[in-house]
């Protein structure tokens, strides 16, 4: 066998992480099924590199690799043809001596459909062995050469699927270290700013009968930055980790959960006029971290965007189908252009000022980063002066 060949078979088996690896379901199938359609005792699914045959599967055989130079495996992927067959293994000078041959499995009659890759490599072959003569129809050689080409898919599959659950291994370390980071840095942040106020108030406190009504201004721009820096680097965080709260699913009674965000977002903006309508919510499987976020930042806009004067009315529904539950979120605040639908989920983005709305413009890309984590999709709805609706559309576990 030409050494180059060697050497790129042997590549193309390193890529496909296959060599002696554990016996799976998926090839055992396949092996199993070339022996009842042959009609023979043994099928294998036979890998060669430079030193061994490999069997990923042995139908009818009990060892899973045999010295090379005892392969009838490596004569097939030497052959021109895609097909290689032995009618007779002990009149055949090339196998006749072979301890395989002379001794168990005691090979007989061999059959074997190579394998090769989409650049043409020959790494193996599906065959068939009997321990006595036979001759396979055209029929059975047709499905010995579909299955080969079903090995070589589900070669492809897994190595696929390996390559995925490495990038996922990484990805999630990824975030990992992301939230850490997000976190320490959070921590880090808020230290500072936390020991800035409480210097300003140690100074408030000892200097406040000689403050005139300018200082009394200025300390109220230095708190309201101070609180509206602490909601940024809240933001922020929540921001940061909305990938990786989608991944752990639980049973959410999504009743009780709205009607919970809705009691402690009233108590935090001191609202004492709002009004909550649900309609009998449905108990879902998702993750409850992502979901409470969601309603979180959702029902915290329907009750702060509100014209003024008016009660806050916040109603949230949802409808049931085959594949998805469909939840929307409605208010009567003051709505939103038509125009700015595209730009709002747009992280920093805001189309009002702090005087008017305080926030971080992080709520909607949160939003939106949560539910497309959920493999769902968020819409919403508006008419200026006449409320909002915000859809999500997240399929059934």
């Amino acid at each position: 066998m030409k050494e180059n060949e060697d050497l790129l078979r042997t590549k193309a088996l390193q890529e496909l992480d296959i060599m002696y690896t554990p016996p799976e379901k998926m090839f055992d199938d396949i092996t199993s099924l070339a022996a009842f359609i042959c009609n023979t005792p043994i099928a294998l699914i036979s890998l060669v590199d430079n030193k061994n045959q490999f069997f990923k599967s042995h139908y009818g055989l009990d060892v899973d690799q045999t010295p090379i130079d005892q392969s009838f495996c490596a004569h097939a992927i030497k052959n021109d043809e895609d097909i290689f067959i032995v009618d007779d293994a002990t009149i055949d000078n090339r196998f006749k001596e072979n301890p395989l041959v002379l001794s168990n499995p005691n090979i007989v009659y061999y059959a074997g459909v190579t394998l090769s890759n989409d650049e043409g490599i020959k790494i193996g072959t599906l065959c068939v062995i009997d321990k006595s003569k036979r001759a396979l129809n055209k029929d059975q050689i047709k499905a010995l050469e579909h299955l080969s080409n079903q090995v070589m898919h589900l070669l492809k599959l897994r190595e696929s699927n390996i390559a995925l659950n490495s990038y996922k291994e990484k990805l999630d370390y990824s975030y990992k270290r992301s939230s850490e980071f997000s976190a320490m840095a959070a921590h880090d942040l808020k230290s500072p700013i936390n020991g800035i106020k409480s210097f300003i108030d140690m100074l408030n406190d000892k200097y406040n009968n000689l403050w005139d009504d300018n200082d009394e201004q200025y300390l109220k721009f230095i708190f309201e930055n101070i609180k509206r820096m602490n909601k940024l680097i809240i933001g922020l965080l929540d921001y940061s980790k909305s990938d990786i709260d989608t991944i752990n699913k639980e049973h959410i009674d999504l009743e009780k959960l709205v009607k919970k965000v809705f009691e402690l977002l009233t108590q935090d903006l001191c609202i004492t006029n709002a009004k909550l309508i649900t309609s009998s919510l449905p108990t879902i499987i998702s993750s409850k971290i992502a979901i409470s976020t969601l309603f979180e930042n959702l029902i915290g806009n329907a009750l702060k965007f509100q014209k003024e004067g008016c009660s806050p009315e916040v109603k949230v529904t949802c409808q049931e189908s085959d594949f998805k539950w469909t939840l929307s979120v409605e208010d009567n605040g003051i709505g939103i252009d038509a125009e700015y639908f595209d730009i709002i989920f747009n992280p920093f983005k805001r189309l009002h000022n702090q005087s008017e709305f305080s926030g971080s413009g992080l709520g909607l890309s949160t939003c939106r980063k949560i539910v497309e984590g959920l493999k769902g999709e968020l819409k919403v709805s508006s008419v200026k002066n006449g409320g909002t609706i915000f859809v999500i559309e997240l399929p059934k576990s």
